[in-house]
């Protein structure tokens, strides 16, 4: 007898320790990833009212099944029941895992509605008991406390003991006072553990003391972006302004996504056919997509868009984009089909251009003007448009019906104004990057910011005019190509810029590094001089300054003027054209030797660049090659990625060292300021940032 009451203590802090760690499996991942954060999948800030019975309804059902839900998330799912089942079917070893949580979850809820309507408390630590579970259920119904992963498991293991102090199967033992005090201690030492180390620190998981403006910023779980301008349009189809992208980007997602080092990455398309010839592309979307009215995505959805932007009816802008396009056809709700007039294996990097992203046609049928507005716009992507401030704030909120991993804060904020402006509110942790900051203008970065670059997407360059003397001829052209120190022009025109040499800048296929013509310029005096004798030559500059690139062109075109002048003896008169359009009838009437130009790419496809080059093409300057037109032919009907690479580099070689039509001077990227609080974010090609990625200390 004295033996069995001496192994009692032990059994009861074995059993009592076993039972108050069960349930903080979930918990104890998190620990082991050291993945902090919300529990994005619950929507735990949904606000008591009765014209929402149906999402308190859903809200519980989240809340039976909260476990699992917590366990996907860290496998990267986290959309609930469903997927649930789908990551226990492919990780064996968690079903266990899975029944156990389940099982707790339910019980929790019933015994403790059981105990407390038939079994009425005997006393207060009774009362206790039974109260607690229901106290952190409301919490969650609620968000009386807006409660995180590590919150709630701490509690858990409290909530479960109802089950066991009045079930008469369980051990006498265990439901002794004795038990119950050496479970609540096992419990609320876990618990402690959950919570101590984060005072003080942002809110991510207990309760957070003495928090900053950033760290208060994190517990409302918005993440905040400084942009230079307001956006032109949010209607994707039309978008023709990079001042649109950070918003769009957000909203609606497309067929595949680029990242900046050009890598091709799956979206809404699952996976994509080539026909042998080139001309039929078959994707086969992801299934069960929703739109955030939870309405399916079908393939109809993406003809519907595409046509809208065919149609010469509406007078899009944008509809060059799909003039490739012979015939777009719905095979299936999950299959489109797209047929193009000519060859082009790599047409389908197109699509991520967001004039391809799919859309609604019924309710732009019915709001042709107010579809983009907030409380009326659907969309596909990781949020919602939920208020917009003309030239002063944007406000995205979370999409719940999201099919990809969800971001980890709730709402996206974007604050409209000048740089200086932006500048103050990161200082004072009012946002948490500046977009495309012209870095030149900065006298002081705020501490612990830091400058980020993007991958270069703009190429200037020098156009010669075929038609007039001297640029018509190839010696004198290559003279030129060979004076101009594209290193010392780089540094001269600041930290946005960086040398060019071929066409097309980095990530595309056909980029190289060392492409054009080599900077040389005693051989390029030689040449004059052999050309010119002595005599002076002056030179026709066509400078566009009517847009943000104003200031870039004429320091481009200053230093031009200057380095010619002193490495071969030619004079540059420089035409600065403020006016768009009368900028246009002076380039068209050939009223120039040399043109400066800006090219950015719409799509990530190497065609497009060299596709304006060809003969018969509208930028054909009067200069004809078979030879290019054979090499363009060649690198779009190629089924090879290696043959078309070498086809796209032998354009470019025609273009900037052979003929010497266009010499590449620098490329321009983009940068941004990125605030203390953000401690990993990804890139992608035609966004400065995959802004649902991001991640916050």
């Amino acid at each position: 007898m004295r033996s069995q009451c001496k192994k009692k203590p032990l059994i009861q802090i074995i059993l009592g320790s076993f039972l108050g760690t069960i349930t903080l499996i979930p918990y104890i991942i998190d620990r082991v990833k050291n993945s902090v954060g919300h529990v994005d999948q619950l929507e735990s800030n949904i606000v008591f009212s009765f014209e929402k019975v149906g999402d308190l309804f859903k809200m519980f059902g989240r809340f039976l099944t909260f476990p699992t839900a917590e366990i996907t998330r860290f496998m990267g799912r986290g959309r609930g029941f469903q997927q649930a089942l789908e990551t226990v079917g492919n990780h064996l070893w968690l079903t266990p895992v899975f029944i156990i949580s389940m099982t707790v979850s339910v019980l929790i809820v019933v015994m403790t509605l059981l105990r407390f309507y038939f079994k009425k408390p005997q006393s207060r630590l009774d009362l206790w008991v039974v109260l607690l579970p229901l106290a952190t259920g409301f919490m969650f119904l609620f968000s009386i406390k807006g409660p995180s992963a590590h919150t709630f498991w701490a509690l858990f293991p409290i909530s479960i003991y109802p089950i066991i102090m009045r079930w008469n199967r369980f051990p006498q033992f265990m439901k002794s006072s004795r038990f119950m005090s050496i479970y609540f201690a096992s419990s609320i030492l876990l618990m402690l553990g959950g919570v101590l180390p984060n005072v003080g620190r942002p809110y991510i998981g207990g309760f957070s003391l003495g928090v900053n403006s950033a760290q208060a910023a994190f517990r409302e779980k918005a993440l905040r972006v400084f942009l230079p301008q307001d956006v032109v349009t949010l209607d994707w189809n039309q978008t023709a302004s990079a001042a649109d992208f950070p918003v769009i980007l957000n909203l609606q997602e497309g067929l595949i996504e680029i990242d900046e080092l050009g890598k091709v990455h799956p979206l809404i398309a699952q996976s994509w056919r080539v026909s042998k010839d080139g001309r039929k592309f078959n994707f086969t979307l992801n299934k069960n997509i929703l739109w955030s009215d939870d309405k399916p995505l079908s393939a109809d959805d993406f003809v519907s868009s595409w046509k809208r932007v065919m149609n010469p009816a509406n007078g899009f802008s944008t509809s060059y984009m799909m003039a490739d396009i012979e015939e777009v056809t719905a095979l299936s709700t999950s299959e489109l089909e797209v047929k193009l007039k000519t060859q082009n294996f790599n047409w389908y990097l197109r699509t991520a251009s967001p004039n391809f992203f799919p859309i609604r046609q019924s309710l732009v049928t019915k709001s042709p003007n107010l579809w983009t507005k907030p409380g009326a716009m659907i969309t596909l992507g990781p949020f919602t448009l939920a208020e917009h401030n003309e030239n002063q704030s944007f406000t995205l909120k979370r999409n719940p019906s999201y099919f990809s991993a969800r971001p980890q804060f709730d709402r996206l904020e974007f604050v409209i104004g000048a740089l200086e402006e932006g500048l103050i509110l990161l200082k004072n942790d009012k946002v948490d990057m500046v977009f495309h900051a012209p870095v030149e203008s900065l006298t002081k970065l705020p501490k612990n910011a830091l400058l980020s670059y993007h991958a270069p997407q703009l190429t200037k360059r020098l156009e010669f005019n075929f038609v007039k003397y001297p640029t018509g001829l190839q010696k004198f052209r290559k003279a030129i190509a060979q004076a101009i120190p594209r290193d010392a022009l780089a540094k001269e025109m600041g930290k946005r810029f960086v040398p060019a040499g071929s066409y097309v800048p980095s990530g595309f296929m056909s980029y190289d590094a060392k492409g054009g013509v080599a900077y040389d310029p005693v051989i390029a005096k030689k040449a004059i001089r052999e050309m010119f004798s002595l005599n002076t030559v002056t030179l026709d500059v066509l400078v566009p300054c009517f847009d943000a690139a104003r200031e870039d062109n004429i320091r481009l075109a200053q230093f031009l003027k200057k380095e010619l002048k002193k490495s071969i003896g030619i004079d540059l008169r420089l035409k600065l054209e403020p006016d768009q359009k009368r900028y246009a009838l002076m380039r068209d009437t050939k009223d120039w030797h040399i043109l400066i130009r800006d090219f950015s790419g719409s799509f990530f496809d190497p065609a497009y660049y060299y596709e304006p080059y060809g003969t018969g093409a509208r930028y054909g300057k009067k200069w004809q090659s078979t030879s290019y037109d054979d090499a363009l032919m060649f690198a779009k009907s190629s089924q090879s990625e290696k043959e078309r690479e070498s086809w796209f580099k032998k354009c470019d070689e025609e273009l900037t060292r052979n003929e010497i039509v266009l010499v590449p001077l620098v490329y321009q990227k983009a940068i941004s300021i990125l605030g203390p609080r953000i401690s990993k974010i990804r890139k992608k090609y035609y966004d400065p940032y995959i802004l649902k990625s991001v991640e916050l200390k």
